[in-house]
């Protein structure tokens, strides 16, 4: 995953006519750190790889590898593309590839684990999580939403989030992220 992601990365990143002290800035990832993970020397947090998604204006799911859906297609034997972060044990994995602005996402949180916070996404953004195990605490800008098995809560996904388990069983939940085009 490190390589062909940093290859991804770097990539877009020219395709965007960005330095790395310009990616570094908008993406708040340290020039180091990216020319690392440009280089498959060095794999990054969750936290990270979505600032850098972000930052490049593109879907994790894309840098992970999953290719843009066109309007119409039927798409057969798709595998998650997963990104764990070993740091927190939390996992997350695209579901779906990117299609018209939306993205599905199902993360997987160990007992007491956090993920995030997770940069903004681009202004208008929202957010829908669905909890399918466990309980979730997600926190988006002012707004803090305690979550059980089998809710749903839509929330601006244009601000900076956080997902906690304070459980002390492992948690999941389906995202879909909505960008607006």
């Amino acid at each position: 995953m490190t390589a062909s992601f940093g290859a991804r990365v770097r990539q877009r990143r020219h395709q965007a006519g960005l330095t790395l002290e310009a990616f570094a800035g908008r993406s708040g990832v340290s020039r180091a750190a990216l020319s690392k993970i440009e280089r498959g020397e060095r794999k990054p947090g969750l936290g990270v790889a979505v600032r850098i998604a972000d930052a490049l204006g593109t879907s994790l799911s894309e840098l992970l590898g999953q290719q843009v859906v066109p309007e119409v297609q039927v798409v057969r034997g798709i595998s998650p593309a997963a990104l764990t972060d070993e740091d927190t044990g939390v996992v997350r994995e695209s579901l779906f590839p990117t299609m018209d602005g939306v993205e599905l996402v199902r993360y997987t949180l160990p007992a007491r684990s956090q993920a995030g916070p997770f940069h903004p996404h681009d202004p208008g953004s929202r957010e829908v999580f669905t909890i399918i195990e466990g309980s979730i605490t997600v926190r988006a800008g002012t707004h803090e939403v305690s979550l059980d098995k089998g809710d749903l809560a839509a929330l601006p996904g244009d601000v900076a989030h956080t997902l906690t388990n304070d459980g002390d069983a492992p948690a999941s939940l389906v995202l879909v992220i909505i960008r607006p085009h």
